[in-house]
């Protein structure tokens, strides 16, 4: 039993399902109208009753108005005119004496108006209204009949008969003619109820046709949703479940335009860069062993050295802790930029607008004791949507790098200006530039050609990172022994441009 509701549980929550749940409600609107066709029915049957109340009220205030001298009312005056009405109305009109005798009928020799039309059949037989509970049975004498009975007691009566020969339905008003306060005949209006059957017949007849089609459509259009949106999704799905499993030769890509298109290609590209993320993260814990192997390995060496009596010859003993503590430096260097570098990629949100130009003249300030550098060419101000923090340490890694390949009595020059839409940073050294080989790697990760000065690889690289964190790129111009520049060109906001 848990199974089994378990497996309509699941059932209720497809796709499919709560598609073909939707398109149910669309075929409410029909079932609703056909429903309240009844509705209809009783409202048209209750307007003809009125209808006929207000006819034999009209003739009953001509009758009473055509008063004889002899005190009888004008019935004589009316025989001639009641098959023109019965013709034109659809009526039958009978004029009743006080005593409830046939004086008069509009249909004496037939209907004047023509043969009755047939009443339309639904469900293979004659549809008779549910208004009422007719009374079925015949006719029987005029005198005998209930609602004849009642007006000649002077009210208004009303009544529902099905022909029993002729299986049709017959709304009756029977209304009394009054003369000094006394019943002096009855006016007996008769009609059928064949005209709101054939509207009900052609409306009930819409509404089917409404509702097969609502029926239809609601198939189609859930066979057709199921085909473009369930079955893509469970391929996404599937998909996804086996470069869960570790399975990377699945793409998900689906040659489609749509939403579900974009959302595959969203996903496959997520993918992507999730491996690409995880090669990265391969690669750079294997530069990273490696650069801290090397350290490691002199500092293991050293020591081993020391312990087997090395510490003996005071000269060997400060050689090899010099090492030491050299190497030590190094890791400590390489842990600094790491970390440093880890921080940067992680909080690369946190941005402020700012002054960039303040920013380049807090980084000279801390190399203004160590290396002359020239900042005349740095444009002030200029207001910069970013991360300050970050740009400068990108900053004080360039400069670092000037310094470290420039003369002493040579400035690094460094220059701040607006180009459309960009900020343009420039630091350019007087060194001996980058050869043509070292150019391809020169913001790769651990690429140093100053390994046995202290150099760890990573300053470019943190320049690369923050630069085009921040939306923009860094590019190199250097000719060997004459120098080189590293220009950061950075997107300036909206409203700067």
């Amino acid at each position: 039993m848990r199974q089994l509701f378990r497996w309509l549980y699941l059932q209720l929550f497809r796709i499919r399902t709560r598609l073909l749940m939707v398109n149910a409600i669309a075929v409410l609107v029909p079932v609703v109208g056909i429903d309240g066709a009844r509705m209809f029915e009783r409202e048209a049957l209750n307007a003809l009753e009125r209808d006929m109340q207000h006819q034999a009220q009209l003739l009953r205030s001509v009758i009473e108005a055509n008063v004889t001298p002899a005190g009888q009312p004008g019935f004589d005056v009316l025989r001639t005119a009641l098959t023109l009405v019965a013709q034109r109305t659809r009526l039958r009109i009978r004029l009743l004496d006080g005593k409830g005798k046939l004086l008069a009928d509009s249909h004496q020799t037939g209907p004047p108006e023509g043969p009755e039309p047939a009443v339309p059949k639904l469900w293979g037989r004659d549809y008779a209204p549910a208004r009422r509970h007719p009374n079925r049975t015949d006719s029987g004498p005029l005198d005998q009949r209930r609602e004849i009975r009642t007006a000649l007691k002077g009210q208004l009566a009303t009544a529902t008969r099905v022909h029993q020969r002729i299986q049709r339905t017959y709304l009756f008003v029977a209304l009394p003619v009054m003369l000094k306060r006394r019943v002096a005949g009855v006016v007996y209006v008769t009609r059928s109820t064949v005209p709101v059957l054939q509207a009900l017949y052609r409306l009930r007849t819409k509404l089917f046709l409404l509702l097969a089609i609502a029926l239809s459509s609601t198939g189609l259009l859930t066979l057709l949703f199921a085909a473009t949106i369930s079955r893509p999704l469970k391929r996404l799905t599937d998909a996804a479940k086996r470069l869960a499993a570790g399975d990377r030769n699945v793409s998900l890509r689906l040659n489609r335009r749509d939403r579900i298109g974009e959302l595959a290609r969203a996903v496959d590209a997520l993918v992507s860069q999730l491996d690409q993320r995880a090669t990265y993260i391969a690669q750079f814990a294997a530069n990273i062993s490696h650069e801290f192997k090397t350290p490691l390995t002199a500092i293991r060496g050293a020591a081993e050295l020391l312990v087997d009596g090395a510490d003996d010859d005071p000269n060997a003993r400060t050689r090899f802790l010099n090492n030491i503590l050299a190497d030590v430096e190094r890791l400590d260097r390489l842990v600094s930029r790491l970390l440093e570098l880890s921080r940067i990629e992680t909080t690369l949100e946190h941005r402020e607008l700012f002054d960039l130009a303040a920013a380049v003249d807090e980084v000279v300030a801390g190399f203004a004791m160590r290396h002359p550098i020239d900042t005349r060419g740095v444009l002030r101000p200029l207001p910069l949507h970013g991360h300050r923090a970050h740009l400068q340490a990108a900053l004080q890694a360039l400069v670092e790098n000037a310094v470290a390949h420039s003369p002493t009595e040579q400035p690094i020059e460094i220059s701040l200006t607006r180009s459309q839409s960009q900020a343009v940073l420039s630091v350019r050294d007087h060194g001996l530039g980058v050869s043509e080989g070292n150019r391809g790697k020169i913001f790769e990760r651990f690429f140093t050609t100053r390994s046995e000065a202290g150099g760890t690889g990573l300053g470019l690289s943190l320049v690369k990172t923050v630069v085009e964190a921040h939306g923009g790129r860094v590019e190199l111009d250097s000719t060997p022994g004459k120098g080189a520049t590293f220009t950061c060109q950075l997107p300036l906001p909206p409203r700067e441009t």
